[in-house]
């Protein structure tokens, strides 16, 4: 009996050796391709098949997300992208979006090869579309390349070529904008001074030491503090940390708006040539500041909370419901355009349930940079103007349509009366074709010292 025992313990043994060399052959098939006792074939074809493997199945968040909510869903991948002729989101956003969205899947679908980007043929082109190229190319280089460190045989992250304009004005924005490393002399009026170094915030950092938003303000305020020195000007303490105080309103804003982590800001500096060594009265200044999350909208985000922010809401709505009286067929607002240039008005807040300070922070921005750089020369398209970009619409503020007091409290209602029971101006707010998934400023502001010696004598 003893013997049988042994035997049976033997043959159990023996089952489960077989069942457990068959689950190896299983794993290894799976995870390493076909099994072979071959090493050379093992290690090379079993390897590739498994980085294959883990390449197809690596998440890229913001990628899902603008595939999801993005723009130009249907734009084809192209190892030669040829950037239009006028590429500039202001007048053509729905051909720029779709650009900048076959970039992004290009840079995706030739994982490991070449992309080029071409703006042989551009011939203008604004910082709007710089900056968000700008933000594109870093974090998707950045996720292949952070891909490629946990890869022993693959490579992921595309090289990715600029080729620079024919027109040399084109070269010095993109040189500014940091896309291509120099740019010949150009005849313009305006010429590249100065970068803003490209930030990157996350919210996440919450310590005093980590947090990003006050170094990114302070770095702000003295690179717009610095260019007006140059203009015999300069901020005393209070306005500097007034100043220092909007710029991290901005970024608050950018995180309340965001579903992810992240916020960008850059900006640079362009001069006109002064007369000699001296500064003379016609020599301007031109700010450009960018400010950029991916996310929801604006007025989501009113959506998103009305319940709990429902006095707020309720107003907004009877405001809405009295303009649309008034409006004309070929002057038309949806509720979205009118609930975005609501929630700039000072007091609104989608977070007014929490703070009531909270909804000033806007129109203070708005206001204090087209009252800072409102300096106008049309014939030489000197035009300064804050654009807004959040989810189905555009908005525009600039030194005809722009923030005015009325009984002591700030209104831009975007209409000559500055009457926010009016229709706005439709060239000032209006709906995109292709929504923004997230919101995105941009500010440009013109300093000359004429003009603010002039502002300050008022």
């Amino acid at each position: 009996m003893k013997k049988i025992k042994n035997k049976i313990d033997y043959q159990a043994g023996q089952s489960r050796n077989s069942k457990r060399e068959k689950r190896k052959f299983k794993r290894n098939k799976r995870f390493h391709g076909l099994y072979n006792l071959n090493p050379n074939y093992y290690t090379e074809v079993g390897l590739i098949k498994h980085e294959e493997k883990i390449v197809s199945q690596k998440a890229f968040p913001l990628d899902e997300f603008l595939n999801k909510n993005g723009i130009g869903k249907n734009e084809i991948p192209s190892q030669e992208i040829i950037i239009p002729k006028h590429f500039v989101l202001e007048k053509s956003h729905t051909s720029s979006f779709k650009i900048i969205t076959k970039i992004r899947r290009s840079i995706t679908h030739f994982k490991g090869k070449s992309v080029t980007i071409d703006f042989g043929k551009c011939k203008d082109i604004d910082y709007s579309c710089i900056f968000l190229l700008l933000v594109i190319l870093i974090e998707y280089t950045d996720f292949f390349e952070k891909l490629d460190k946990t890869l022993r045989t693959k490579k992921t992250r595309p090289n990715i070529y600029i080729k620079p304009s024919k027109n040399n004005e084109v070269n010095a924005r993109l040189m500014a904008g940091y896309l291509i490393p120099e740019a010949k002399a150009t005849k313009a009026f305006f010429k590249p001074f100065s970068m803003l170094n490209f930030i990157r915030g996350q919210k996440t950092k919450k310590s005093y030491m980590e947090n990003q938003k006050g170094p990114a303000a302070t770095m702000i305020r003295s690179y717009i503090n610095d260019n007006l020195k140059q203009h015999g000007f300069s901020l005393d303490i209070d306005n500097s940390a007034y100043l220092d105080g909007i710029i991290s309103e901005i970024l608050n804003n950018a995180e309340d708006h965001s579903e992810f982590d992240t916020w960008y800001v850059s900006g640079n500096i362009f001069q006109s040539d002064s007369n000699g060594s001296e500064i003379d009265d016609n020599f301007v200044s031109e700010i450009n500041l960018a400010f950029l999350n991916f996310g929801y909208s604006i007025y989501s985000g009113f959506e998103n909370n009305k319940h709990l922010n429902s006095e707020t809401y309720l107003q907004m709505d009877e405001m809405y419901e009295m303009v649309k009286t008034r409006m004309r067929d070929n002057n038309s607002f949806s509720k979205e355009e009118m609930f975005t240039l609501y929630s700039l008005q000072e007091g609104i807040s989608r977070l007014n349930y929490e703070n009531e300070d909270r909804g000033t922070g806007t129109m203070k921005i708005l206001k204090s940079f087209i009252n800072l750089g409102d300096y106008v020369q049309e014939d030489k398209k000197i035009e300064p103007s804050l654009l807004v970009y959040s989810g189905d619409v555009f908005l525009k503020c600039d030194h005809k349509l722009r923030p005015q007091m009325i009984e002591g409290i700030d209104v831009m209602a975007l209409n000559e009366e500055n009457d926010l029971n009016l229709p706005p101006e439709s060239s000032h707010l209006k709906k995109l074709q292709n929504s923004f998934p997230g919101t995105f400023l941009v500010v440009k502001l013109y300093i000359n010292r004429n003009h603010l010696e002039k502002k300050v004598r008022r």
